[in-house]
């Protein structure tokens, strides 16, 4: 079977989503299927087109202008047009502004369509970010509606997000595909040690500094939290250069 994954940022760049898609196409050439990736040219020392050390092919579109942490690209469609053409399922990883465009093409080309929504996207800049938000949101809408299967990650967010909420009933929940390789017996120990941690309780983050991410939420526990543990601490972990 031929699949073809279409999101703005894959490998080299680093993100929950883009380590989502991955770890899926690398698990689909293990089971026997043919993966392309179609994502955006974030880093021109890329080739346009490529195969990576895992089989999947992967192809780039070039940015004509980058919108907060949106990215427009005006090839993107015709570019995706081809490529579902050539494959036979179509997987969109939302937030994505031509998402419902894309899932319309996959059905009129009588291709199985996969939206899997990962997060609401969340612009705080201008007027115009914020008018590109709330249209990749119905855009996402649209793909949903239009999916053979919709997928997100928890019950939870299935019930709170503007988008999972409108697409309809037919959601599918599927946890993301977790790689945890086994700590050492001191791991912990070594960790809390490296890292000056002590030996009380740790409230841990990982992942973008990003409004999103209900990281004001976290941080509005601190007070409760040391009311009850008074020696708690608070370890985040994430990028802290290029943080679109």
């Amino acid at each position: 079977m031929k699949i073809l994954q279409i999101l703005y940022f894959y490998s080299p760049y680093t993100s929950g989503l883009t380590i989502y898609a991955e770890r899926l196409s690398r698990e689909f050439i293990a089971r026997g299927h043919e993966v392309s990736v179609l994502s955006s040219w974030h880093d021109t020392s890329l080739p346009r087109e490529n195969a990576t050390e895992d089989g999947a092919r992967v192809v780039r579109v070039p940015i004509a202008l980058n919108v907060d942490r949106a990215v427009i690209m005006p090839k993107f469609l015709p570019i995706a047009a081809r490529e579902i053409l050539r494959h036979d399922v179509v997987h969109l990883h939302l937030p994505m502004l031509e998402a419902g465009a894309l899932a319309a093409l996959g059905r009129a080309f009588g291709k199985k369509v996969v939206v899997t929504h990962h997060s609401d996207l969340v612009l705080t800049g201008s007027p115009v970010a914020r008018l590109g938000a709330n249209a990749g949101m119905w855009s996402g809408i649209a793909s949903g509606r239009l999916a053979t299967q919709f997928v997100t990650y928890t019950h939870d967010r299935a019930a709170v997000s503007p988008t999972v909420t409108r697409v309809g009933s037919d959601v599918s929940i599927i946890p993301p595909p977790i790689e945890i390789p086994t700590p050492s017996l001191n791991a912990k120990a070594s960790f809390r040690e490296k890292h000056g941690l002590g030996d009380g309780p740790v409230i841990g983050y990982a992942g973008r500094y990003a409004v999103e991410k209900g990281l004001d939420v976290l941080l509005q526990t601190i007070p409760d939290l040391q009311e009850k543990w008074p020696n708690v601490q608070y370890a985040f972990a994430g990028p802290y250069l290029d943080m679109r």
